[in-house]
């Protein structure tokens, strides 16, 4: 009954006074905007539970955006973009990001986007200074030179005036990097850039960078210059011996096409010959026909009879009262005409066997000059073409034709692009 008393009992420090049991039993009995608001709080809480279960590291994202960078297809471009516009929006104040999607863009040869990406880290605070070197990098293919001096500049006044504490490597790094890029705008570049603006930008950079680097400023510019050279070498090299080689097609060319015009010649010679031998044996052909004239003629007249004759003993042998007499007086004739007509032959064999022998000659002749003809027209043809590869020949040596040409152009053959340590930095940021 105490404990009784004591739970129904006011205190004094209680507001209100106690409910009744029923009204407490009702209170407690949830409602429809109670059960509401408790299952939209647990789907909430499910998924957030599932999120934090499934949802991949900033790090493991990182390394997923960095991946599709080692690519330059248009897939790989493509899944680069939409990874790096889901870390925007979930991330929207990370500033590495932009840096990360430079390095990215740049290595897929994106130029101008990767300065776009550069230009919005190195706005946010105490950027990394191998940003500024990244960002020059890129602004060099799309012949931007103004714009890279004055990151130059901007890169030059980071240097610190006295040592830093924690080790001046970096600076270091950064100092050799504006060594080569001046050292290369010199070399490679002097028409694109006024002379005595590039001067001036290359003395305030020195003197910003000051005595303690400028070592390692002239340390890149060497390297340059050595590479240049080299370089350069190679493509007198490369000329000589692109040089020879054509000279040596050139004169093979120039051979075929004089022995394939010597080969036309002979060949126009060979069936010149033919055909005046055709004439000349047409001639005699014709000398043959006249002589054999009179015999084609009296051998077909004695044919002829031969042939009547032949019809007329048919007739006889049809009728039923036959004469046989008269068929054999017919067939003695026929007898008759046939030895006349071997006597013929024997007269006129030799000039006919001659005039079948001229024939023969003829049709072979006719069938050289033809062959000849179109030997002349192939060996024609085969030195047009080589007399063509030789002018081509010509035009073999333009600038640029040597690999180490396209080379000694690239700011990257001097500064290779460095993806895999600028990969294994943004992974050691988000790895801490």
């Amino acid at each position: 009954m105490a404990l009784a008393a004591h739970r129904t009992a006011p205190s004094p420090d209680d507001e209100h006074p106690p409910r009744a049991l029923d009204e407490e039993a009702a209170s407690m009995r949830p409602t429809r905007t109670t059960c509401r608001v408790a299952s939209a709080a647990l789907a909430i809480t499910l998924v957030i539970v599932a999120t934090g279960v499934h949802a991949a590291s900033p790090a493991a994202e990182m390394k997923e955006l960095l991946d599709q960078g080692r690519k330059s297809t248009p897939s790989a471009v493509t899944a680069a973009q939409e990874k790096y516009d889901q870390l925007r929006a979930r991330y929207a104040d990370d500033a590495r990001l932009d840096y990360a999607f430079g390095i990215v863009l740049a290595n897929q040869h994106k130029f101008r986007e990767a300065t776009e990406a550069f230009s919005r880290y190195l706005n946010g605070r105490k950027p990394q200074l191998s940003a500024y070197c990244l960002e020059i990098a890129t602004l060099l293919p799309l012949r931007e030179n103004a714009k890279a001096l004055d990151e130059a500049g901007s890169l030059a006044q980071r240097f610190p005036k006295t040592p830093p504490a924690g080790g001046d490597e970096e600076y270091r790094d950064a100092a050799r990097f504006l060594g080569s890029f001046f050292r290369y705008l010199e070399l490679m570049r002097p028409d694109a850039v006024d002379t005595k603006l590039l001067s001036q930008a290359k003395d305030e950079v020195t003197t910003a960078i000051g005595e303690r680097y400028f070592p390692a400023f002239q340390e890149g510019a060497n390297a340059v210059a050595r590479l240049h050279k080299d370089l350069e070498g190679q493509i007198k090299s490369q000329r000589d011996e692109l040089t020879a080689r054509i000279t040596q097609r050139k004169e093979k060319d120039n051979a075929i096409a004089i022995n394939a015009q010597a080969a036309v010649e002979a060949s126009q010679e060979r069936a010149h010959v033919h055909v005046e031998q055709i004439e000349n044996l047409r001639q005699q052909f014709g000398e043959l026909q006249t002589q054999l004239a009179p015999y084609v003629r009296q051998r077909q007249t004695l044919n002829s009879a031969i042939l009547l004759k032949k019809n007329q003993i048919k007739e006889l042998e049809a009728m039923t009262n036959r004469n046989q007499n008269l068929e054999q007086t017919l067939r003695k004739e026929i007898q008759v005409i046939e030895r006349e007509i071997q006597t013929l032959d024997s007269a006129y064999r030799k000039p006919w066997d001659d005039a079948l022998h001229l024939q023969a000659a003829i049709a072979a002749h006719a069938n050289a000059a033809t062959y000849d003809s179109i030997a002349a027209e192939k060996n024609g043809n085969r030195g047009l073409h080589a007399e063509r590869r030789a002018d081509q020949a010509e035009h073999s040596l333009r600038p640029h034709a040597t690999s180490a040409e396209s080379k000694l152009q690239m700011f990257s053959s001097y500064v290779p692009f460095p993806y895999e340590l600028e990969r294994k930095r943004v992974l050691s940021w988000y790895a801490r």
